[in-house]
């Protein structure tokens, strides 16, 4: 992850969601979703519990672009497919690994 500052990890760790909200192709914002987020070190992981099917998640990779909200806490992100595949799907969040092959993503800005 680049340019997140301490305190933003930290704020993220400590919550299990985030609203996530890709850009439309003319740039306007769609409207969030609640997201399951996961920090690993310095990496911050998200996840559709519909892999491609999910809405939110097609639509992010449209554009690669987008905003997450957690409380006060806004950025603007860029979301990208991790490089390495992941494991099955779960159905429980408890990290990186629970996201099915290109299910997940990873954000940074």
């Amino acid at each position: 992850m680049r340019n997140w500052t301490a305190d933003d990890l930290d704020t993220i760790g400590a919550t299990a969601e985030v609203d996530v909200a890709p850009l439309r192709p003319d740039g306007s914002l769609r409207p969030s979703t609640p997201i399951w987020i996961v920090r690993v070190g310095d990496d911050l992981y998200v996840r559709s519990y519909r892999g491609r099917r999910g809405s939110w998640f097609n639509h992010a990779l449209q554009r690669h672009e987008g905003r997450i909200r957690i409380g006060a806490l806004q950025r603007d992100v860029i979301f990208e497919e991790p490089a390495t595949p992941m494991i099955e799907p779960s159905t429980r969040p408890t990290g990186p690994s629970t996201a099915g092959p290109g299910a997940g993503m990873s954000t940074r800005w």
